[in-house]
């Protein structure tokens, strides 16, 4: 049985894709998730994670640079 998580996301041309939950960071006290194509091991997408109550969240992508490489910054620190 698998535990990964996947999370259906809308790209700005509707189009419905697939991504899988790598990890997820508090950062400034704001979670981002750090997201995955399920059939692409090269690419990755941080997101904001946007808790909506009721067990439902939001993800919001992240198109700030320095955000995006403070998400890295802590998924790296894991392997170190």
């Amino acid at each position: 049985m698998s535990t990964e998580l996947i999370i259906k996301v809308t790209t700005e041309e509707g189009e419905k894709i697939d991504l899988q939950l790598i990890e997820s960071f508090v950062i400034e006290g704001q979670k981002y998730s750090l997201l995955s194509p399920v059939d692409d091991d090269e690419n990755a997408y941080v997101y904001k994670a946007i808790d909506l109550g009721e067990n439902k969240t939001e993800y919001e992508v992240v198109e700030d640079d320095h955000i995006f490489n403070m998400v890295l910054d802590e998924y790296e620190k894991m392997f170190n």
